[in-house]
């Protein structure tokens, strides 16, 4: 039994990379793993990884730049998990975790770029 055991993870850019990593620590320590990205290829394999270490997982693939496929996603996870996802508070203390990985890029072409929060609070 790990730290997390009976959480629900959900993670973003969970194909490769950085995102597998983070989708992997968190089922070595017994999370519910929820991957999340565009290429279901690569989604699929991390899930077989994340069944190594005993735990449960779910590949979704989503467009995070996209708010429906994004609420389609946590919607998704909820349903499987049956509400032990991030969006429920009935219980004290956080019943799970979103990594927020996955991120997309503008081209110089594609019109102007909105500031982000952290731009507009870090100038």
């Amino acid at each position: 039994m790990g730290r997390l055991d009976g959480r629900v993870a959900i993670v973003t850019g969970g194909g490769r990379g950085l995102g597998r990593a983070i989708g992997l620590a968190f089922a070595a320590e017994s999370a519910r793993v929820a991957v999340a990205g565009s290429s279901a290829r690569d989604l699929h394999a991390v899930v077989a990884e994340v069944e190594k270490f005993g735990a449960s997982a779910l590949a979704v693939t989503t467009d995070v730049t996209d708010k429906t496929s994004v609420r389609a996603l946590v919607d998704g996870v909820v349903a499987v998990t049956r509400g032990r996802a991030v969006t429920r508070r009935e219980e004290p203390g956080p019943r799970g975790a979103m990594t927020e990985n996955g991120s997309c890029l503008r081209s110089e072409g594609s019109g102007p770029k909105e500031p982000s929060r952290r731009d507009r609070a870090h100038p």
